[in-house]
């Protein structure tokens, strides 16, 4: 009796690693090594040619933000339908920019360009008004950002 209990417990053991190893372990797996990478956005250049508050909070502002968009996925294609470009210099959102919506392959990229030109009333507090004339000085303006905004799909 006991060298047949030893053999089926053996065999419910082999049964079992057999489940795990070629259908368990394999639905964990491949969904982890199948998905796809995230796509990479790298600012490659700014250019900023003016960017001045006047005395009545009017911000006048002509500077451009280069981006590459990379897909490095194998057989992934990201269709980006709504690209928003919008700048904020502290915590204002002063302009938006629409892009061109575009396609992009698998293992591929993309240069996009932001242009922001114009004019615009911001309200700076007491605190950030002097931050502003500090940066202005030395010539950085370090709360000055672009966001971008995306509608994608992928497929």
């Amino acid at each position: 009796m006991c060298m047949c209990y030893r053999a089926s417990c053996c065999c419910i053991c082999s049964t079992i690693s057999i489940i795990v190893i070629f259908f368990i372990l394999p639905l964990i797996i491949v969904p982890i090594i199948t998905a796809p990478k995230s796509v990479k956005f790298r600012v490659t250049d700014v250019f900023l040619t003016q960017f001045n508050l006047t005395r009545n909070n009017t911000l006048y502002y002509n500077f451009k933000v280069n981006v590459t968009v990379t897909n490095p996925n194998n057989k992934v294609t990201v269709y980006y339908r709504k690209i928003t470009a919008i700048a904020w210099y502290k915590d204002n959102a002063f302009v938006l920019v629409s892009l061109t919506p575009f396609d992009q392959v698998h293992k591929n990229t993309t240069f996009l360009q932001a242009v922001f030109v114009g004019q615009r009333v911001i309200k700076l507090k007491s605190k950030q008004l002097g931050e502003y004339e500090e940066e202005t000085s030395v010539g950085i303006h370090r709360d000055l950002a672009v966001d971008f905004e995306l509608i994608v799909r992928a497929s």
